[in-house]
């Protein structure tokens, strides 16, 4: 999908069984009940998804989900916050090759890079797609609130970050 992307992009819950592992069955319901209710885009596992419960190899399983069942019906925008840039490069490009449409991230919540260690980050994993990437500012508290001239500079200087959210 090469068009920018406009309209409501819903966050998806992550659903889990009573054994707590992701219940695939109750996520492809979310996506077709998402689609089906109008949704522009879905996007996930992010915050609200519970991500920082979800192994690696979950998060992988839900983009693989949630891309799949949406079959090309809207964007689908794969949240890739790690806790580190390596992590968060592995996860994108899974999530590149898995078929999603874009990337959403924020920088690591455990360090809170400081505005360099920020740009680093999303230097490197303009680098490492070829896909949107979307910025997230989030300041919650897992988040690393940063200034917008630092936003502004990434936009201009960063080769495939095209959004920016809160």
């Amino acid at each position: 999908m090469n068009k920018p992307w406009r309209g409501i992009f819903v966050i998806l819950v992550t659903p889990f069984t009573e054994t707590f592992e992701l219940d695939e069955a109750s996520l492809r319901k979310q996506v077709r009940f998402c689609i089906k209710a109008g949704a522009h885009g879905l996007v996930g596992p992010a915050n609200a998804s519970e991500f920082p419960t979800l192994s690696d190899d979950e998060r992988k399983r839900w983009i693989e989900i949630v891309v799949t069942e949406a079959g090309g019906q809207v964007p689908v925008v794969a949240t890739t916050t790690a806790g580190h840039t390596v992590p968060a490069l592995a996860l994108s490009r899974h999530a590149q090759q898995a078929g999603a449409d874009g990337i959403m991230a924020m920088p690591p919540h455990v360090l809170h890079p400081d505005p360099r260690g920020c740009y680093e980050y999303f230097k490197a994993l303009a680098a490492a797609v070829e896909i949107p990437i979307c910025i997230q500012n989030y300041i919650g508290p897992v988040g690393t609130p940063m200034a917008p001239d630092l936003l502004a500079r990434m936009y201009r200087e960063l080769p495939r970050v095209e959004y920016i959210t809160k």
